[in-house]
């Protein structure tokens, strides 16, 4: 089933094709299910925009410097963006963060040092409780 599409799949086993689909959705449950979170451990974040298409449509980018990777991307930038993405972030996770940077566009060095100050309150737009 991981080589084949679901119609193949169900023809060798001479299984309906639900059937063939639900055992691979389960399959991927599982293993979604013991697969950690990439949000676990982090401990130096970066966080920066960037555009793609004309018209400059942008795209928001945290990356986990020391897995030098990229966690998590989201359409559009500033507050409200960053914002969703400590609200996918558990308190204990916020926590572990020790050092967050950017490139210093305004919307990033005031979204993190206010995020630095209040840890467990996320920015989230004008009715923000951080301070």
């Amino acid at each position: 089933m991981s080589v084949a599409n679901q119609r193949t799949v169900s023809g060798f086993p001479h299984v309906a094709w639900r059937t063939a689909g639900d055992v691979a959705h389960r399959v991927a449950e599982r293993l979604k299910a013991s697969m950690p979170s990439p949000f676990d451990g982090l401990h130096a974040i970066g966080v920066d925009e960037t555009s793609y298409r004309k018209g400059h449509t942008c795209i928001t980018v945290v990356v986990d410097h020391e897995r030098h990777r990229v966690i998590w991307a989201h359409d559009g930038y500033g507050r409200d963006v960053f914002g969703q993405f400590l609200q996918t972030l558990t308190p204990e996770q916020r926590a572990s963060i020790r050092v967050a940077d950017g490139d210093g566009a305004r919307w990033i060095d005031s979204c993190v040092g206010r995020w630095r100050r209040t840890p467990n309150a996320c920015p989230t737009g004008p009715t923000s409780s951080v301070g």
